[in-house]
C-alpha cells in the first residue's frame, strides 16, 4: 500500500466512478462519486469467468464488431502488479500521496508520457468541484489527482484512473486487467458474467458511445450492448476531468 495523506473516511454510497460529461448529462445513473467499500484485488490474479458452451479462455473476437477494431484475442496477459479495481490501481488506493503513486506506476511501466501538471482550476471545465486538479498518463492509462474527494481530505491524492480510448485497441499499455480478468476487448457477455448487475447502456450517437456501470465501482464504454460486443475504455473512481 502506498503512504496516504489521509486515511479513507470509509465506504461511500453511490456509483464509485464518474464517466464523461456527455454520459453525465444523457444518463443520470452513471454520474457519481467514488466509493471505497471495494475490496483490493487479490495478490493472484482470478482467471477469467467463462460462459457456458463458450471457451472464453481461447475465444477470439472477430472483425464483426466494427471496421476500426483489429481482430484481437482477449486470453489475459496480466501486466505484473497492476490490477484494475474499484479502489485504485495495482496496490495504489484511491486517497493515495500523489509523487508516491505516480512513482508506484512508473517503477512499472516507465515515465509518464503526458502529464497536465497542476492545472488552474478558474480555467478548465470540471464536471465536479474540485481545489486542485492533475492528470498523468501512461499511453491510454490515465491517472487523475487532486482533492478534495471521498477518498482523502484536502490535500491533493489518488482520485481515480481511466483505462482505454473509445472505439481503438492494441494502443500500449496493453494487458492490464481486473482481478476477474476482465480487461480491454473483453466481450459484453464476459463482462457481464464476471460483474453480475452491471447494467448496460445503448448510446446515443454524437453524444456518448454504448456503455457500462457496475454498482461496484467500475464502468466505461463498448462497441455495443449486445453479447458479442467489446469493453474500449474502463473507468474507476471520482473522475472529474475531460
Amino acid at each position: 500500500m502506498i503512504v496516504k495523506t489521509q486515511p479513507p473516511k470509509g465506504p461511500a454510497s453511490g456509483l464509485t466512478a464518474i464517466i464523461p460529461i456527455g454520459i453525465v448529462l444523457a444518463v443520470v445513473v452513471l454520474s457519481g462519486c467514488a466509493g471505497s467499500g471495494a475490496q483490493g484485488p487479490p495478490s493472484t490474479l482470478a482467471p477469467l469467468e467463462t460462459i457456458a458452451g463458450d471457451p472464453a479462455s481461447s475465444a477470439v473476437i472477430s472483425g464483426s464488431v466494427g471496421p476500426s477494431l483489429p481482430v484481437i484475442s482477449i486470453d489475459p496477459v496480466p501486466l505484473s502488479g497492476l490490477v484494475l479495481s474499484a479502489d485504485g490501481l495495482g496496490e495504489a488506493r484511491f486517497g493515495d500521496e500523489v509523487d508516491a503513486t505516480i512513482a508506484y506506476v512508473s517503477s512499472l511501466l516507465g515515465s509518464p508520457t503526458a502529464d497536465t501538471g497542476w492545472v488552474d482550476i478558474e480555467t478548465e471545465l470540471l464536471i465536479c468541484k474540485r481545489n486542485s486538479f492533475r492528470q498523468v498518463d501512461w499511453g491510454v492509462l490515465r491517472l487523475e489527482f487532486g482533492s478534495p474527494s471521498v477518498s482523502g481530505g484536502d490535500q491533493p491524492h489518488f482520485i481515480g484512473w481511466d483505462y482505454g480510448t473509445d472505439g481503438r485497441l492494441g494502443e500500449d499499455p496493453e494487458g492490464i486487467i481486473t482481478a476477474f480478468g476482465v480487461g480491454l476487448g473483453a466481450r459484453v457477455d464476459e463482462l457481464l458474467a464476471a460483474y453480475p448487475g452491471a447494467e448496460m447502456f445503448e448510446g446515443e450517437e454524437g453524444n456518448f458511445p454504448p456503455a457500462f456501470a457496475w454498482s461496484g465501482g467500475l464502468s466505461g464504454f463498448t462497441t455495443g450492448t449486445n453479447d458479442s460486443d467489446v469493453v474500449t475504455v474502463m473507468q474507476a473512481g471520482e473522475r472529474c476531468g475531460w
